[in-house]
């Protein structure tokens, strides 16, 4: 008797189980982001952002100048930034005024199916539509003014100073800029 109990406890253990993970994948599922902590989401995001600055780094050393933009403080989605990425990503159309002459291929992100996971995004027909944080949140590209040496920017409630000619921030986990979330890339 006493082992068909303990069998029975076994199989409503593993039962329970299964519905707890089914629960958590479900979730999951119709959320369609991770369940992770904010720290967890702010050294995904920190990588993405680290990859971008890579990038932008990597064009101005081959061309000696950042990528053309219509404006020095832009958030990562939509038209402006469709362009700024695919000149980073080597796909601008031949023309006469092509930023990235050789097509080289900067930028390496990864690629997610659905903003609210993060990274390059596609639209469906297959032109770039933003590069988010793990919030889905677009990422934002602040550039330095030419002829200026310094940069400052708003980070955290307080202002940032920085020699370097751009920086890439996010909104963090809560969504709004300029709180103490917010991620930021190297400034020094």
């Amino acid at each position: 008797m006493k082992d068909g109990l303990g069998i029975l406890r076994q199989v409503l253990r593993g039962i329970l189980i299964a519905v707890l993970i089914g629960t958590v994948a479900i979730v999951v599922l119709f959320i369609g982001r991770p369940l992770h902590g904010d720290r967890h989401g702010a050294a995904l995001t920190l990588n993405d952002i680290n990859e971008l600055t890579q990038s932008i780094e990597a064009f101005e050393s081959e061309y000696g100048k950042l990528p053309d933009t219509a404006s020095l403080d832009f958030e990562l989605e939509g038209p402006q930034a469709a362009g700024f990425i695919t000149v980073l990503l080597g796909k601008e159309a031949p023309q006469s005024n092509i930023q990235n002459r050789r097509q080289i291929t900067f930028l390496a992100l990864r690629i997610s199916r659905n903003k609210r996971h993060g990274g390059l995004v596609f639209s469906s027909d297959n032109k770039p539509e933003g590069i988010y944080d793990r919030w889905g949140n677009p990422l934002r590209v602040i550039l330095r003014s030419p002829g200026e040496t310094t940069l400052t920017v708003p980070h955290a409630g307080k202002q940032v100073t920085t020699s370097k000619p751009f920086v890439v921030l996010s909104k963090g986990a809560d969504g709004k800029w300029d709180t103490k979330d917010d991620v930021i890339s190297k400034t020094k």
